[in-house]
């Protein structure tokens, strides 16, 4: 390990600059790997035997349309969805202690967030299906997954990617 060590940095030196491009000689990422083979961190993401993690720190609003953004992802939620979350969980931030909540697209658009009616229903509609709500009896209420729609200040989305 220590002949990669002192290879990967004979390598730095003979690095050449051409044409802005930055050439090797050899892998420059087996450099960090001789260094510390269980964990490395580049552009603040962060492999750890094999984990990719990354940390972002946000003001409110951006936190608000990347949890909505991810939740979209990691759902696969149609657009209507999106934006009826978006909603949700500016509306979940003014109380997080919150487990039911009053949906309704008047109030979305009073807020500042126009979606169409045909629009809302279905992303209510698919929300409920993939269980990221429930309809609660009173009419517009809804109870809140907790695994998603939580009362602290972050939220972790672990995907694992296989061959199968």
């Amino acid at each position: 390990m220590k002949d990669q060590v002192a290879t990967a940095s004979k390598s730095r030196l003979q690095t050449q600059k051409n044409n802005d491009r930055i050439r090797h000689d050899h892998n420059p990422f087996l450099v960090e790997a001789a260094r510390s083979p269980s964990k490395e961190s580049i552009n603040g993401t962060t492999r750890i035997d094999g984990c990719l993690t990354k940390s972002v720190s946000t003001d409110e609003d951006d936190f608000i349309n990347l949890h909505a953004e991810q939740i979209g992802v990691f759902f696969d939620l149609k657009s209507a969805s999106r934006k009826v979350v978006r909603y949700l969980i500016h509306s979940h931030q003014q109380n997080r202690a919150k487990k039911r909540i009053t949906l309704h697209p008047d109030y979305a658009n009073e807020d500042g967030f126009i979606i169409s009616k045909s629009a809302w229903h279905d992303g209510i509609n698919e929300m409920v299906k993939k269980n990221l709500i429930a309809h609660a009896k009173a009419r517009n209420d809804y109870y809140l997954n907790p695994a998603i729609f939580f009362s602290e200040d972050g939220v972790r989305f672990v995907v694992e990617l296989s061959i199968a």
